[in-house]
């Protein structure tokens, strides 16, 4: 048997290193101080059995557990602890150990459950040297699976709300090269649950070719202590191109380098597309030679065609944010308020307007007003189309002066 000694006593290590080599079939393949790297030593020793102790810097023996029970699911765990206690025994057990061994009685316990795994009669976790008054390993495990049974309610529900809101999690430890995608967040790259390899280089792979070197290293380069975010483009296996928005916040070990990552991916597909029929809207609003101007709830530019440009004198980017009526210094024919309360029970209104241009002269416009719904604030927007009837209103005047002569 190949065994794995992980504790970050050396004293400890010692004890057991010596307590395990009294048996001939045993070889020691080596040996770790923490969990980081007794996930590093079992990804590449493989070993057939891991004694684990619990409490130990930078990563605990259960975190180290529950990855390594992931990624060498074949391999024993034989958690190693001096807390004698059914808490922290149930813990050990959903993590992935196989036997739990209370640390005043290593000397003539340990081996007896090494000989238990051995010989394959393992069909439920045991405890070895517990004093505790009649512990029952069942009474643990039956607490754990409800537990459990409520976590997985829980769980589910996160899972539903997820698959709801399109939105995927993961978490990628950057020292042990662990990368882990929830079931979601595979599904928002075209995958089926359980097929994403784990790997970080897989994932820059399912990236867009357009945009995989800008979405990887504005990744690689986020600042410490800002949150990435940033949007890309990603291939699935049927060739369709779906857009994704990745959040990602960065954690630090105790001596400030780069430890881990968690976030999500949210699916902005709809919203891109949304947004590319937007834009081909509005460059058809640019053909007008009417002056169209899309105002929000507090009456605000938030578009300003080329007609109204042309009409007015000020850029899209000189309107752009300012209140229409301040801007334009408009006269109204009648009072506001009536408009508005037109507008808010028939979602149109029409008249005719005075306006300042930004050269000073006063322009006259047939306004029409109809009201929709901004697609992305969900509030109720102002689409005006103005038309200058200036010089027919001056002939009209004109018209109108000879005769009464």
């Amino acid at each position: 048997m190949r065994i794995l000694i992980v504790d970050d006593h050396e004293v400890v290590r010692q004890g057991v290193r010596t307590l395990l080599l009294t048996r001939a079939d045993v070889s020691i393949c080596g040996e770790a101080v923490d969990g980081r790297e007794a996930i590093e030593k079992a990804r590449e020793l493989r070993p057939d059995i891991i004694v684990m102790d619990i409490s130990m810097p930078l990563v605990n023996g259960l975190e180290a557990t529950r990855t390594i029970a992931q990624i060498l699911p074949q391999t024993k765990i034989i958690m190693l602890s001096q807390h004698d206690i059914p808490q922290m025994m149930k813990q050990a057990f959903a993590m992935g150990a196989h036997a739990y061994v209370v640390k005043s009685a290593i000397s003539d316990q340990l081996i007896t459950a090494l000989e238990t795994i051995q010989r394959g009669d393992v069909l439920s976790p045991d405890i070895y040297g517990s004093t505790q008054a009649n512990i029952d390993v069942q009474e643990i495990l039956q607490r754990s699976v409800v537990f459990e049974r409520a976590l997985r309610e829980t769980e589910e529900r996160l899972r539903l709300a997820q698959q709801v809101a399109r939105v995927g999690s993961f978490e990628l430890n950057v020292k042990m090269g662990v990368y882990r995608w929830n079931p979601e967040l595979e599904a928002l790259y075209g995958l089926r649950p359980g097929t994403f390899s784990g790997e970080y280089s897989d994932w820059e792979l399912l990236i867009h070719p357009e945009d995989r070197y800008a979405t990887v290293t504005a990744f690689k380069k986020n600042p410490v202590g800002q949150v990435f975010e940033s949007e890309w483009r990603v291939i699935w296996p049927d060739s369709s191109v779906h857009w994704l928005l990745g959040r990602a916040w960065h954690f630090n070990d105790k001596d400030g380098k780069p430890e881990r990552w968690v976030g999500v991916n949210i699916d902005i597909t709809e919203r891109k597309r949304a947004e590319a029929e937007a834009k081909k809207l509005l460059r058809l609003l640019d053909l007008s030679f009417d002056a169209i101007v899309l105002r929000d709830v507090a009456d605000r530019v938030r578009y300003w065609n080329r007609g109204a440009q042309e009409l007015y004198g000020w850029t899209a980017e000189e309107a752009f944010g300012n209140v229409t009526h301040s801007l334009l210094q408009t006269a109204f024919r009648e009072p506001l308020e009536k408009i508005v309360a037109v507008l808010k029970t028939e979602g149109r209104w029409e008249g005719e307007l005075t306006h300042s241009a930004k050269d000073g002269n006063r322009v006259t416009v047939l306004s029409r007003w109809g009201v929709f719904q901004d697609w992305e604030s969900g509030e109720p927007w102002v689409m005006e189309t103005n038309t200058n009837i200036t010089q027919r209103k001056a002939r009209a005047l004109g018209s109108s002066s000879r005769h009464r002569r």
